[in-house]
């Protein structure tokens, strides 16, 4: 855990991501749900959701310019967030760190 000497803001409301981008040391952005889905180019992905002991998303790649895969987790919320890190970032939660890699 980091402690910080000052109070962190966690906002989730798409209206005040800028206050949030230009004031990175105050604020921390949790988007909900339909804000992840926001964030994607629907013209570069297909899906499959699939749920057995937890919930996997399969996705392919419709752009050579990006790589396909699984994205895994306990809620679709999680799903979709591994999914983001993944397509934006090519970050993975390392949960042994807690972080993403």
């Amino acid at each position: 855990t980091r402690e910080t000497s000052h109070k962190t803001f966690v906002l989730n409301d798409w209206e005040t991501r800028d206050d949030i981008v230009a004031h990175r040391d105050l604020y921390v952005w949790l988007p909900r749900l339909d804000q992840l889905q926001m964030l994607v180019d629907w013209t570069l992905w297909e899906f499959k959701i699939t749920k057995d002991s937890e919930i996997k998303m399969l996705y392919t790649a419709i752009s050579e310019d990006v790589r396909s895969g699984s994205v895994s987790g306990t809620s679709l919320g999680q799903v979709w967030l591994a999914f983001i890190m993944k397509a934006k970032y090519n970050k993975t939660w390392d949960p042994k760190e807690s972080r993403w890699r």
